[in-house]
């Protein structure tokens, strides 16, 4: 499964005002069809309001799109779609998780702190982790590598680099670009907890794991949720 974690600077609502937000609030778009050329007004709204693991308030966020294809003689038609994402918002109301990889998940937790919070300066951003804090993780999880990226390598004409295998961790390369390099995302094994994931600077997480949807969010809020700045 992957989940894209989102801090919320500000807002200043609880979660109960945020699910009121949530259900009680839309938001629209137009778009315009290649077809005739005419607008269609495209809407993005929540429902499925409940609540998941240990307090935390979820939302099926549903965003209408129109999805453009061609004909078999050439003219481009549309139809308008529905793309239905989960997300997740903690206790606290301080973090976003949207059930989906970065890509798919930026516009829609972008729609969401629109919906939720009403407010002109969008208070749901990215989060960002640190190297040094995905490296006290590895250590703190005793963490077996399964893969690593590297970027900002100052290694003349590379400025990137990837290894992938159960025993990279120690391989002279993996040093070498550990030293001249910042780890940009990673693959773990985490032995004691059974947990195998993906962890990139941007807060993206992939598990490959049959944990259930509470286990992976608690295991978010406690290990994850204190790398971001």
């Amino acid at each position: 499964m992957s989940i894209t974690l989102f801090q919320v600077v500000g807002g200043g609502r609880t979660l109960p005002q945020i699910k009121e937000g949530l259900r009680r609030g839309k938001i629209t778009r137009s778009a315009e069809q290649p077809d005739d050329g005419e607008d269609v007004v495209l809407e993005a709204s929540a429902g499925g309001l409940g609540t998941v693991g240990d307090g935390n308030l979820q939302a099926v966020m549903a965003d209408e799109y129109l999805d453009v294809y061609g004909a078999p003689d050439g003219t481009l038609l549309s139809v308008v779609k529905v793309r239905r994402i989960d997300t997740v918002l903690t206790p606290d109301a301080r973090h976003v998780l949207v059930l989906a990889g970065r890509q798919a998940a930026g516009p829609i937790a972008s729609k969401a702190s629109r919906i939720a919070f009403k407010a002109r300066d969008d208070p749901v951003v990215a989060c960002l982790v640190s190297t040094d804090r995905i490296c006290a993780f590895m250590v703190d999880h005793n963490a077996q590598v399964l893969s690593c990226s590297w970027r900002v390598l100052r290694i003349p004409a590379q400025s990137g680099a990837s290894l992938n295998g159960s025993r990279i961790g120690a391989s002279s390369d993996f040093k070498r670009f550990d030293r001249q390099g910042l780890k940009n995302s990673v693959r773990v094994r985490l032995p004691a907890l059974g947990i195998t994931l993906s962890i990139n600077r941007e807060a993206p997480l992939h598990f490959y794991t049959r944990h259930e949807l509470d286990e992976q969010l608690s295991f978010i809020r406690q290990h994850v949720v204190p790398l971001c700045r």
